[in-house]
């Protein structure tokens, strides 16, 4: 864009320099041989950040062998990039957009490596809103699994478990629910080895609380004069 300010911004030790414009609201059209043949182009509004970087690039064109060198053949070029998003400078500002950026490449990763633990192999629809929600559940439920393993099952085998192995072992434990007029019951079988092992834990825990809770109870105590 002419007349635009770019900012230089923080890329990493192992980076080539960066720099950023906040080009404010702009409209994007849908682009693409399908969206050519349709009348009426789907178009969205939204703040838009232009980043402007140097890269080594090898030649367009591969030198034929007789003018090879050992020497790198990389040319320095400046590449421009652009990031939609619907948060304001206030809460996306220039400095924190590159670094929000990579760890989103960070989160993918874990998910790519977590897929078959969170049940997430495969998707089962083309479209972007339903990609969108598949992805909205996978992450919610990773967010549930890990707030339960620091929280409901903290200081159990449970705890240390991955992800995975919470999936595919301890949650495929067999259970039935039962309703009764003072609540809810669920029947575990007892002689499951995984339930097996996190009950001994959990007698461990509650023995090591009523030991805990004893010597408050005995501190609480008013000490005869002597």
């Amino acid at each position: 864009m002419p007349h635009s300010i770019y900012h230089l911004v923080e890329n990493g030790a192992e980076r080539e320099p960066a720099w950023l414009c906040d080009a404010g609201l702009l409209s994007h059209q849908e682009g693409g041989k399908k969206a050519r043949s349709q009348a009426d182009k789907i178009s969205v509004e939204c703040r838009t950040l232009l980043l402007a970087r140097q890269m080594l690039k090898h030649p367009s064109k591969r030198l034929p062998p007789e003018q090879r060198t050992g020497a790198d053949q990389r040319v320095r070029v400046t590449c421009f990039d652009y990031f939609m998003t619907d948060l304001n400078p206030k809460q996306l500002p220039l400095e924190l957009l590159l670094p929000t950026y990579y760890q989103r490449s960070t989160i993918e990763r874990y998910f790519y490596d977590e897929c078959h633990g969170l049940g997430a192999r495969q998707i089962r629809t083309h479209h972007f809103a339903g990609a969108a929600l598949f992805q909205f559940l996978v992450a919610t439920t990773n967010n549930l699994l890990q707030w339960m393993k620091h929280q409901v099952f903290k200081d159990t085998p449970l705890e240390v478990m991955g992800i995975s192995t919470i999936v595919h072992q301890a949650m495929q434990i067999p259970g039935r629910l039962l309703k009764t007029a003072s609540g809810w019951i669920v029947e575990l079988p007892s002689q499951h080895y995984s339930l097996k092992k996190l009950l001994r834990r959990w007698k461990s825990l509650e023995l090591r609380s009523e030991r805990t809770q004893s010597d408050l109870d005995e501190r609480d105590k008013p000490q005869s004069g002597g």
